[in-house]
């Protein structure tokens, strides 16, 4: 998200010189699609647009990501609008930790206006992050599933969730 997915990649090269960015692109849903069909494989396609705050460990908050290399511990927290077709559908915030050789524990809630998607899990710090949906609220209440998001830019990525 980018929020998630836009910093992962970014701290992802520093990390581990991952090798860049994907720019596969994940196409929007058409536009009144429904948010929450209640059938099992739904999948869900929007671009997630946010702002990055960082904190090194036993460090400050700032905003963006980080400077350097980043190190276990140290905390992104990325905050976004949800859009599909240029119109906003939800909100996004997504807090991770560094872990050792690469990973990050992370929490992220996708609000819609129908519910919350809850996305819990450790991921390697790649430039395509595949995440387990663990819970939902609302339409989205006994959900689980994956979000994969793809970085189109350091202000852009497309996420595709799919529910069971």
């Amino acid at each position: 998200m980018r929020r998630t997915v836009l910093v992962l990649p970014v701290a992802c090269a520093a990390l581990a010189a991952c090798g860049g960015h994907t720019t596969t692109s994940t196409p929007a849903a058409p536009a009144g699609s429904p948010t929450a069909p209640s059938t099992a494989g739904q999948v869900i396609q929007v671009v997630e647009h946010g702002t990055d705050t960082y904190t090194p460990h036993g460090g400050k908050a700032a905003p963006g990501g980080p400077t350097g290399m980043p190190a276990a511990g140290d905390q992104l927290d990325i905050h976004s609008t949800l859009d599909r077709s240029g119109k906003t559908v939800g909100t996004d915030h997504v807090h991770f930790v560094l872990g050792a050789g690469g990973s990050a524990t992370l929490t992220a809630t996708e609000t819609f206006a129908d519910g919350v998607i809850v996305v819990r899990g450790t991921v390697p710090f790649d430039p395509t992050l595949t995440m387990p949906v663990t819970s939902g609220t609302g339409a989205y209440a006994g959900k689980t599933g994956t979000l994969v998001a793809v970085s189109q830019s350091n202000t852009l990525t497309n996420l595709t969730i799919t529910l069971a």
